[in-house]
Parts: C-alpha cells; sequence; structure tokens
C-alpha cells in the first residue's frame, strides 16, 4: 500500500488492473517516494508481442490509459510513472521471485529515493504528482 496524497493506492491492485489489459502481458508496480505527494507508484510493463511490433511508444501508453479509463481506474490509482519494457530488458527479481525494487527503479527509471521536482527520463512517461481535486474521484479521460 501507498499513500497518494490522502489516498491508499494498492500496488497489488494497480498491477492487476494493468495485467486485465488485453495490451499488456507484463505488469510490476513499484513504490516510490515524492516531496509532495508523499507516495506513488511507478508500473513497469511489456506489451504482448502482437502489439510489440505494430506499437509507437506513444501510443501504446496512450491505449493503456484509455482501457485502464474504460476499466474503471479513479485517477489518483493511475501509476505516476511509466515505462513499456523492450525486447531484451527484464525486471530483476530475487532467487524467490521478488522484484528487486530499488534496482528497478534505478535502471529503468533512473530514481534512487525521491522523485525529483525535474523529473524527465527518455522512453518513461511521467503522468504528474498532482491530485486534481475536480476529478480525484471520478473516473479520468
Amino acid at each position: 500500500m501507498r499513500l497518494f496524497h490522502e489516498y491508499t493506492i494498492s500496488i497489488l491492485e494497480q498491477e492487476q488492473r494493468l495485467i486485465d489489459v488485453p495490451s499488456i502481458s507484463e505488469a510490476d508496480v513499484l513504490p516510490v517516494l515524492d516531496f509532495e505527494a508523499g507516495g506513488m507508484v511507478v508500473a513497469l510493463v511489456r506489451l504482448q508481442k502482437q502489439n510489440t511490433r505494430k506499437a509507437v511508444h506513444g501510443d501504446a501508453v496512450r491505449n493503456i490509459r484509455d482501457e485502464l479509463a474504460a476499466a474503471g481506474m479513479i485517477s489518483y490509482n493511475v501509476p505516476t510513472l511509466l515505462r513499456v519494457l523492450q525486447d531484451g530488458e527484464q525486471v530483476l527479481i530475487t532467487p524467490s521471485g521478488k522484484v528487486l525494487r530499488k534496482e528497478c527503479l534505478r535502471i529503468y527509471f533512473n530514481l534512487s529515493g525521491y522523485l525529483p521536482d525535474w523529473y524527465a527520463v527518455d522512453g518513461v512517461e511521467y503522468w504528474g504528482n498532482k491530485l486534481d481535486l475536480a476529478t480525484s474521484s471520478r473516473l479520468f479521460y
């Protein structure tokens, strides 16, 4: 669980929602600290093979957002950062199968510690850390 402003975000629920998206074959959600929001979550996803060939990164991310909205995900539950894993990239895991969170954040999101105000990394979609009070309890579009 992670708190985003005053809202609780379930990492397991987010992983399940992402896995339920037909174009995604793998999803790992990781917690990250933020000075303003308190805590946020970021997602590493792998597209289904048939979607990998034809998808342009921006289109793939837009489709993921649209599918999460269609599935009824509330706006504050959407991962703040999203990165689509490319062929050959693997999520780092322990021998027991647990994700090495700090290493994945460092390698795929260039993060260690808190999310900086100036955050921008190639290949990572940043959806913001602000709570939209007008839509926080409604679906995002």
